[in-house]
């Protein structure tokens, strides 16, 4: 069930036939096919992994995850810089986390934190004060 842009002749994939078919996963090709259409919407994969496309073009991937029974939502990157492969790899990760009882989220705040304190506890910065 493929149309046909006129003017590049690629296959463009009905966004509704994909929602609707059952164990619908990404593939490049449909990854690279949404455009801009002045507000933001999603294109669902498989495990709570979501393509996100701003009003302005824009492609990101998100996770969405329950946590203490409210739905959350954690960034991957954006697309293109983040690719299939990487997004599914991270959504697993922060799976593997909520399975041992983390949120991932407050997981990735500590790991950052923890590298701040890292790179401002140099023997330079500690020397110069």
């Amino acid at each position: 069930m493929a149309h046909f842009n006129l003017t590049t002749q690629q296959p463009q994939i009905p966004y509704d036939y994909l929602r609707q078919s059952p164990g619908f996963r990404f593939s490049d090709l449909i990854i690279r096919q949404p455009k801009a259409t002045g507000k933001t919407y999603t294109l669902p994969d498989a495990d709570g992994l979501g393509l996100v496309v701003s009003p302005v073009g824009g492609k990101s991937w998100h996770f969405r995850y329950y946590w203490l029974g409210k739905q959350k939502r954690i960034s991957l990157g954006g697309y293109p810089e983040v690719s299939l492969r990487e997004a599914r790899a991270l959504r697993d990760d922060a799976r593997a986390l909520l399975a041992k009882g983390m949120n991932p989220h407050t997981d990735r705040k500590q790991k950052r934190h923890a590298a701040r304190l890292v790179s401002a506890n140099t023997f330079g910065a500690i020397f110069l004060l």
